[in-house]
């Protein structure tokens, strides 16, 4: 039997969080309508990844996601 219970809980945390940054990216630019995709953020995060990937194949998956986030910081 598969559990599921710890993928729920993951899928929960995560959506808490990208609604934590929804409002965090809003606030500090006190405009309503912003959105990391319209800033940038979410295309240079991406960029990072697939870079990474590209250029340095046996590097860690743990790598990734600290190099999108800091791919994203930089905009």
């Amino acid at each position: 039997m598969e559990y599921r219970l710890p993928r729920l809980l993951l899928a929960l945390f995560v959506g808490a969080a990208l609604a934590v940054a929804g409002v965090l990216i809003q606030g500090i630019v006190r405009n309503p309508l912003a959105s990391p995709d319209i800033l940038g953020v979410n295309h240079a995060a991406s960029l990072a990844s697939v870079g990474a990937l590209l250029l340095m194949p046996s590097l860690p998956v743990m790598v990734l996601p600290l190099l999108a986030f800091a791919a994203a910081w930089r905009g």
